[in-house]
């Protein structure tokens, strides 16, 4: 933030699509990982509440222009934007939500999450194996 002004500086930022394969090795998809252009190092959705409307929606449509439609893009998205209803700026039927971990999860934001799904979002979260040993559910 320029203290004078008041003015916020964004960076450049540009996405990478990471192909998705199903268990046939047919492409189902693409991961968006996006990256910080002065930098090369990817936005972490956790620390990338960064992340606009604007970019969104422009991320739509770069999307429409260079895939198939009828593939499938999964995006991490912070808790913070889920809150703030970010995902609705993609397509719903062909975005998956990527929650970083589902631990702890207050009840409003169960209910962001099935209002997405009612909606035609997907919600994915990370699967993590259990160490043997370990006692307790998840």
């Amino acid at each position: 933030m320029n203290s004078e002004k008041g003015e916020i500086r964004q960076s450049p930022v540009t996405f990478a699509r990471l192909p998705i394969f199903d268990g046939k090795k047919n492409l189902w998809g693409y991961e968006l990982v996006y990256l910080s252009a002065g930098e090369d190092k990817p936005i972490s959705p956790e620390i990338g509440d960064g992340l606009t409307p604007d970019l969104m929606s422009g991320t739509s449509l770069a999307l429409d222009q260079i895939m198939d439609r009828e593939k499938k893009i999964m995006i991490g998205f912070s808790k913070r934007n889920i809150m703030k209803n970010l995902p609705y700026a993609l397509p719903p039927g062909r975005t998956v939500v990527m929650l970083s971990s589902p631990e702890g999860l207050p009840e409003p934001f169960i209910a962001i999450l099935a209002k997405l799904k009612k909606d035609g979002y997907q919600v994915t979260v990370p699967w993590v194996k259990k160490p043997q040993g370990l006692q307790g559910g998840v």
